[in-house]
């Protein structure tokens, strides 16, 4: 199975930025710009101070080495000029980063000497560092108040979920183009705890809180330019999270067949297109019943309104 230290080299590096931005790399390489290093669980991670400050990760999938840059070209997925000067900084360490090299007379610190340190420490000295970076970092604490909250004795608190996914959708300001993949990922870590909801039994739940996400994001898109598709992806996860949840819940057929209709016909981006086909099984006989109902109803209010129309012309 390929290696960080098997396929990881110069050629490598600049077969996948092109000279351009592998000869930039060099130089950001070269300035001394790759800060905080480390390689923990098969990935690698570094901040490259360039014009801003911008997260690199590196970490393989089969044989391919997968990339990913906070910079406005990583965001179009392109292996840009901060990876590459992480993939030689990386090249440049001493072992344990590098296993196949001789080992120098000390070794560096690694995150697995982390682990270790941590495994030794107590428990309140854990909880206060955990508190205290959650306290720095918005996405790690949303994370930590939907555990918790799914684990209260007197049942989940539904609410902490739901305010989660509030302060997650609700744009503050206009997200651009370079802003969406971190507005995805910090809705994406809501998914996670919805899914992880889900899991321990709350499914009616669940359904409403992803309708609930849906009809937030009806308004939120008006606010975010999502040409690379990474929010449409988080909103085709809580779809297929709905119709889950419905599988494992016990959504009344009837209200089921109202709620459905509404959320298709009122959607402005296509949310819950065509719903009746995938949720036909799942409505059964009276569901069905009903949602044809409701089609009947509203094509004739606009056969009224078409006859209406016409009188007043005759």
């Amino acid at each position: 199975m390929p290696t960080f230290s098997t396929i990881l080299d110069q050629d490598w590096l600049r077969e996948l930025a092109g000279d351009r931005y592998f000869q930039r790399g060099v130089d950001y390489f070269d300035r001394g710009l790759v800060h905080s290093l480390a390689q923990y669980d098969g990935q690698i991670t570094a901040d490259v101070h360039g014009t801003e400050v911008y997260q690199v990760s590196l970490w393989l999938d089969g044989d391919d080495l997968q990339y990913r840059c906070t910079c406005p070209l990583g965001v179009d997925d392109l292996f840009c000029k901060h990876c590459v000067a992480v993939g030689l900084a990386w090249i440049a360490e001493p072992p344990p980063y590098r296993p196949d090299r001789e080992a120098p007379a000390q070794k560096g610190t690694t995150m697995e000497d982390v682990r270790q340190y941590l495994g030794r420490q107590p428990q309140e000295t854990l909880v206060n560092l955990i508190l205290n970076r959650a306290m720095e970092d918005s996405r790690w604490r949303e994370q930590l108040l939907m555990k918790a909250a799914a684990k209260q004795p007197e049942g989940a608190d539904i609410n902490t979920f739901r305010r989660s996914l509030r302060n997650a959708i609700i744009p503050d300001g206009f997200i651009d183009y370079y802003r969406a993949r971190d507005y995805a990922d910090d809705v994406q870590s809501v998914v996670n705890g919805l899914e992880d909801l889900l899991d321990k039994g709350y499914a009616n739940d669940v359904i409403d809180l992803c309708e609930e996400a849906i009809t937030l994001f009806e308004t939120a898109y008006n606010s975010i330019d999502d040409s690379y598709g990474h929010v449409g992806y988080v909103t085709d996860q809580l779809q297929d999270l709905h119709y889950r949840a419905c599988e494992d819940g016990t959504p009344d057929p009837h209200d089921l067949a109202h709620r459905l209709f509404s959320l298709e016909v009122e959607s402005g981006y296509g949310f819950f297109f065509k719903a009746i086909e995938k949720y036909c099984d799942l409505l059964g006989k009276d569901g069905l019943k009903t949602y044809g109902q409701i089609v009947d109803a509203e094509w004739n209010s606009f056969a009224d309104i078409g006859s209406s129309e016409q009188r007043k012309y005759n």
